[in-house]
């Protein structure tokens, strides 16, 4: 793909992802966040083992897919971060919300560089469709803290949590 073609589907998944937003609070209404958080932070797998879909000499196709790819992530993001930080609004003291953004900042974005690293390191040794099956694996155990965390399914519907 050229990298004008990068840039379109990578433009049209961020409105994809811009437009998910409509759908957030529907989502959080309907759903326990146990259950919200799960496809969310589990499904952006599907965006990656989208792109292996992508075919030379596809132009149009390569683009649509791509950016139906980005727009699926981006929309899993902006769902998780609509609840996730209105949970947090709601639940941890005023005078710790800071401390508790920070140290999620860095679990969340921390283990970006070591997902990269260990992406580097496979491309050594795999073609690009082994390195995004091997992302795509790691992007659905990130749901497992989410399984294994009592608190987190213990909490109630996000408009039961705004009613206490």
């Amino acid at each position: 793909m050229t990298p004008a073609e990068i840039g379109i589907a990578g433009a049209a998944g961020g409105v994809i992802g811009l437009l998910s937003m409509g759908v957030a609070p529907w989502v959080w209404d309907r759903f326990r966040p146990v259950w919200a958080l799960l496809p969310t932070f589990m499904l952006p797998a599907l965006a990656g083992l989208g792109m292996l879909l992508i075919t030379p000499g596809q132009d149009m196709a390569n683009v649509l897919l791509l950016g139906l790819s980005l727009g699926f992530w981006a929309s899993c993001v902006m769902v998780n971060i609509t609840g996730t930080e209105t949970l947090k609004q709601l639940l941890i003291p005023q005078e710790a919300i800071g401390r508790f953004s920070s140290a999620s900042r860095v679990l969340t974005w921390g283990i970006d560089p070591i997902g990269a690293a260990v992406a580097g390191a496979l491309a050594l040794f795999l073609p690009t469709g082994g390195v995004l099956a091997v992302a795509s694996l790691g992007v659905v155990t990130s749901g497992c803290w989410i399984v294994a965390s009592t608190a987190v399914r213990e909490l109630p519907l996000l408009s039961a949590v705004e009613m206490a």
